[in-house]
């Protein structure tokens, strides 16, 4: 697989968070907004199912000592995660 920059992986991510959530396209226009514990956000088992999807997708393995909510908290911050282990 090739590398993605972080601009096609962060496009990846958005569109795969709006499936996910349901979300109306321009959700996501004004601002990085927090995905996990909010309600238009993750539940637990929904980010369960979505870091799997993450993985499938984007051929990657993440540890459970990534599992943090520093790494999937926004649609940057999965991004640039994404971006350092592929």
């Amino acid at each position: 697989m090739n590398k993605k920059n972080l601009v096609e992986i962060k496009n990846d991510v958005t569109r795969m968070v709006i499936s996910n959530l349901n979300l109306s396209e321009d959700y996501f226009d004004e601002e990085d907004k927090i995905l996990f514990g909010t309600s238009s956000g993750f539940d637990s088992t929904q980010l369960l199912e979505f870091i799997l999807q993450l993985e499938e997708e984007f051929d990657i393995i993440i540890p459970d000592e990534d599992l943090i909510p520093a790494n999937f908290s926004s649609l940057q911050a999965i991004a640039e995660y994404i971006y350092t282990i592929q």
